[in-house]
């Protein structure tokens, strides 16, 4: 018998592209996308593994589910119901999912800073017209400076 992972509702077209790379990395194994509530009850019946949220009526239909991956690295409050934390399911995130992302974003806001937008673009929505430019307190340049990354996460290994 194969191992069955279900894709709880929403199923979207990340998820499709997850299931095939799982696919070509795990033998035997049965991916099933539950496309709405009706179909997740049943598809759950002997699931070992799904992806996504359940609540207190989903856990109880599934008898054989051994891990629950969650959809986000910091799941919504609610997402631990009394069921779920009383039950012997092993919960994970997506640990890692964000690093090249947020990377970005920082390097984003590095750049922004340097270039003291914090600054001018209040100026600009107020038409003000600053003294200011390269080599002004507002604006760094970036060739002359060295950046030290704290953090030895995978946001900070991506982002060094």
């Amino acid at each position: 018998m194969s191992y069955r992972f279900v894709f709880l509702p929403p199923v979207n077209d990340n998820h499709r592209r997850w299931a095939e790379s799982v696919r070509a990395e795990v033998g035997d194994i049965d991916i099933l996308f539950a496309e709405s509530r009706e179909q997740a009850l049943t598809e759950l019946a002997e699931a070992r593994a799904a992806f996504g949220t359940l609540d207190a009526e989903l856990l109880a239909a599934a008898p054989a589910l051994e891990w629950l991956a969650a959809p986000a690295a910091g799941p919504h409050p609610g997402f631990y119901f009394p069921e779920l934390v009383a039950s012997n399911v092993i919960v994970t995130n997506q640990r890692g999912i964000y690093n090249d992302h947020i990377a970005v974003h920082i390097m984003a806001f590095v750049l922004a800073f340097a270039r003291g937008l914090q600054q001018l673009l209040p100026q600009q929505v107020a038409g003000v017209w600053a003294k200011g430019g390269e080599g002004s307190a507002t604006t760094m340049f970036l060739p002359e400076t060295t950046a030290l990354v704290i953090g030895v996460g995978g946001i900070g290994g991506e982002t060094a």
